[in-house]
């Protein structure tokens, strides 16, 4: 059994034990209606606990759905797609400062 506890907070959501976090739920809502997917859950982190570089994490329901994010061409994800989610993040996100 997985132990990673993104993947058991996500799996939780899943069961409907619990939920995404409130302040994600407009940028999930955002995310499933410009790209037509489900997301589950959304992780913020950073990598190595630096500072400098944030990370998001979209965990989508169905598989398949993750090709919806890559790049035809070169078959990593779509950079376009990752600025828009990014900024869309920012944007909500900086409500919560205020």
């Amino acid at each position: 059994m997985p132990s990673d506890k993104d993947y058991k907070s996500t799996k939780k959501i899943k069961q409907k034990v619990s939920n995404i976090k409130e302040e994600f739920e407009p940028l999930a809502k955002w995310i499933d209606e410009k790209y037509n997917v489900k997301t589950l859950n959304l992780i913020f982190d950073y990598i190595d606990n630096d500072k400098s570089h944030p990370r998001l994490q979209v965990c989508l329901e169905y598989a398949n759905d993750k090709g919806k994010f890559m790049d035809n061409k070169t078959y990593n994800f779509d950079e376009r797609k990752q600025n828009e989610i990014a900024k869309k993040f920012v944007e909500i996100t900086s409500d919560y400062d205020k």
